[in-house]
């Protein structure tokens, strides 16, 4: 009866070691299922290979104007409710308080264990931040003004006003973009690219 009583509490042990392993094998199978449905779409469905991207051309021109041109922008900071709180003529996008000219991590020793380093001001910098580094301009001249709040730049000059209707500060347009900070959305004539993805 004793020996009786132990296989009896083995019982569900026994099923549950092989539940776990019947897991075990759905997962494997579930794993090779997936990776074979991945090929078949691959071969059917290969991506696709571009000569050119407007997305990556207005990339790099949004590049090229943030490291080579300093164009009017407006800064306004707003409320974690998107209401405006205060704003600003500026100079130039803003930057994030977070960016660094340099890589403020350095792996060590053999086992790639990394470390933060001090910045070249000699201190150590902050992991993640919302505040915003901003070029305000106060009588024709460029300050920078580090803001805790979200901030949006816009190229065209903007203005805060009260809506009664809403009972809110809204953002109105108020002129027309500066010239500089202009997209050019002309698509090259593809004939003519060196690489034709032969």
């Amino acid at each position: 009866m004793y020996i009786t009583r132990k296989l009896l509490a083995l019982i569900p042990v026994a099923i549950a070691v092989l539940l776990f392993a019947a897991s075990c094998t759905a997962g494997v199978d579930n794993k090779q299922d997936k990776s074979n449905q991945q090929e078949i779409l691959n071969i059917n469905q290969p991506n696709h290979i571009y000569l050119w991207s407007y997305q990556r051309s207005i990339l790099q021109q949004i590049e090229d104007f943030q490291a080579t041109q300093i164009v009017d922008t407006w800064s306004v900071w707003v409320s974690d409710f998107g209401e405006p709180m205060g704003m600003c003529p500026s100079k130039g996008f803003p930057i994030s308080y977070t960016t660094q000219l340099t890589n403020p991590r350095q792996e060590v020793g053999d086992k790639g264990a990394v470390i933060d380093l001090a910045d070249p001001i000699g201190v150590y910098p902050v992991g993640t931040s919302d505040a915003t580094w901003v070029l305000c301009l106060i009588d024709g001249k460029a300050y920078p003004q580090r803001l805790e709040s979200k901030v949006n730049t816009y190229i065209y000059p903007v203005k805060i006003i009260f809506n009664p209707q809403t009972g809110k500060k809204e953002l109105a347009r108020d002129g027309d973009p500066s010239g500089t900070a202009q997209i050019d959305l002309t698509q090259p004539d593809l004939s003519t690219l060196p690489n034709q993805g032969q």
